[in-house]
C-alpha cells in the first residue's frame, strides 16, 4: 500500500540546473590573433566574449570595434603612401608655379624694353623731323646778328631758339656743337672736308658746318664738320 508521501515524491519532477540533452556552453580558444566565443544558453546565437575584445579586433584588422589602427598595419603603410604622392605632386606644382612666375617677369621685362624702344624711336623721328626748321632758326638768327646787333628781332628769335631746345632737352636731346680744335669724333661727327690748317692739331674740327643731335647713345644726326690736317 503505498502512501500519501510515496505518490507526492513519485509524481514530482527532478529539478536541474541543466536540461537533459542540452548541450554544454562550448568556447573555442585559440592563440594570438584567435576569436573566443560563447554560446547563448538561451537563444542558441554566438556571442563576443567581453574578455577577448582585443583578439577579435586582431582578427579583423583592428576596426571591428571602431577602434584606430595598429601602427604598422597596411592603412598606415597605405597613408604614408598617400602622403607621398601628395608631397610630390606639391612639389612638381610648386616648381611649375616657379617657373611660370620667371617667365612672366622675363615677359614682361620684354614687353617695357620693347615699349621704351618704340617710344624712343618715335621720339628720334619727330625731332629729327623738326632739325631743318631748328637749321633754318639758327641761320636766322645768325644774319640777323650780323645785321642788327641786339635788336628787338634778334632778341625774339633767340627766344624761340632756346625754348625749342628746352623742349629737346626734356626729351632727352642734347646738341653736338664741337668747339674748333677739338678732336674729331667718328662716332658724332661726320668730316665734310679736310683742310690745311697749321695752327690746329691734326685730325682736328676746323669748322662746324651743321650742328648735330643725339638722345642718350643714340645719334640722331651727326654733326657736320671740317677737318683740319698738319
Amino acid at each position: 500500500m503505498t502512501s500519501k508521501n510515496d505518490k507526492k515524491h513519485a509524481g514530482a519532477v527532478p529539478q536541474h540546473d541543466d536540461v537533459a540533452g542540452a548541450p554544454a556552453p562550448a568556447t573555442a580558444q585559440g592563440g594570438s590573433g584567435s576569436c573566443d566565443y560563447a554560446q547563448d544558453d538561451r537563444r542558441g546565437v554566438g556571442s563576443v566574449d567581453p574578455g577577448s575584445k582585443a583578439d577579435a579586433q586582431q582578427c579583423v584588422g583592428g576596426d571591428a570595434f571602431g577602434a584606430p589602427p595598429v601602427p604598422g598595419t597596411v592603412q598606415d603603410a597605405a597613408s604614408a603612401t598617400e602622403l607621398a604622392a601628395a608631397l610630390a605632386e606639391a612639389a612638381d606644382w610648386k616648381e611649375r608655379a616657379a617657373r611660370a612666375q620667371a617667365e612672366f617677369d622675363n615677359t614682361r621685362k620684354r614687353l617695357v624694353a620693347t615699349q621704351e624702344e618704340a617710344l624712343g624711336r618715335a621720339t628720334d623721328r619727330v625731332i629729327e623731323g623738326m632739325l631743318p626748321a631748328v637749321d633754318d632758326l639758327d641761320l636766322a638768327i645768325a644774319h640777323s646778328q650780323e645785321a642788327e646787333a641786339g635788336s628787338d628781332l634778334c632778341t625774339g628769335l633767340c627766344a624761340i631758339r632756346e625754348k625749342i631746345l628746352a623742349a629737346f632737352a626734356r626729351e632727352g636731346v642734347e646738341v653736338i656743337d664741337p668747339a674748333e680744335g677739338d678732336p674729331f669724333d667718328h662716332d658724332t661727327q661726320s668730316a665734310m672736308q679736310v683742310v690745311q690748317r697749321d695752327d690746329l692739331p691734326d685730325q682736328s674740327v676746323a669748322q662746324v658746318f651743321q650742328k648735330g643731335y643725339r638722345r642718350g647713345a643714340r645719334v640722331i644726326r651727326p654733326a657736320m664738320v671740317i677737318v683740319s690736317k698738319s
